[in-house]
C-alpha cells in the first residue's frame, strides 16, 4: 500500500505538471503570432502595422477632395501630419492637382466590417507636375 499510494502521488504529480504546461503553451502561442504580425482566426481589425510606398509611372492623382485623394481608383483619406511635397519643395493639400504623378507612403486606417471596404491613409506624398 505505501508503494502504491507513493506511485499514485507521483503520477498525480506529473499529470498536474503536464496540464500546467500545456496551459501556457496555449496562452503563449496566440500571442507570439500577434507579436511577430501573423494573423490568426478571427483577427484582422485594427491598424496596420507596416506602410506600403506606392510608386509606379501610372500613379496619377484622379479626384482631390477636402482631407483626401483619389490615385488609381483608391481613395485615401490624408493624414494630419502627412508630409507634401511637389516638385521637391515642401507643400500644403492645396497645391496638389489632378493628373500629377505620385509616390506616397500609405497604411490601412481602418478594416472595412463584414465586406465592407477597408478605409486608407496616406501619411507622405511626393507629387510631380510633369
Amino acid at each position: 500500500m505505501k508503494h502504491t499510494s507513493l506511485f499514485l502521488r507521483r503520477l498525480s504529480r506529473f499529470f498536474f505538471a503536464t496540464i500546467t504546461l500545456l496551459t501556457v503553451v496555449c496562452i503563449c502561442s496566440p500571442l507570439d503570432l500577434e507579436a511577430k504580425g501573423k494573423k490568426g482566426k478571427g483577427k484582422g481589425k485594427g491598424k496596420a502595422k507596416k506602410e506600403k510606398t506606392v510608386d509606379k509611372n501610372q500613379d496619377v492623382i484622379k479626384a482631390i477632395k477636402a482631407g483626401s485623394i483619389t490615385v488609381n481608383g483608391k481613395s485615401y483619406v490624408i493624414d494630419d501630419g502627412c508630409s507634401i511635397k511637389v516638385d521637391g519643395e515642401k507643400a500644403e493639400e492645396k497645391d496638389l492637382r489632378v493628373g500629377m504623378k505620385v509616390k506616397m507612403t500609405t497604411s490601412v486606417a481602418a478594416y472595412g466590417k463584414k465586406g465592407a471596404p477597408n478605409t486608407y491613409k496616406v501619411t507622405r506624398i511626393t507629387a510631380r507636375s510633369n
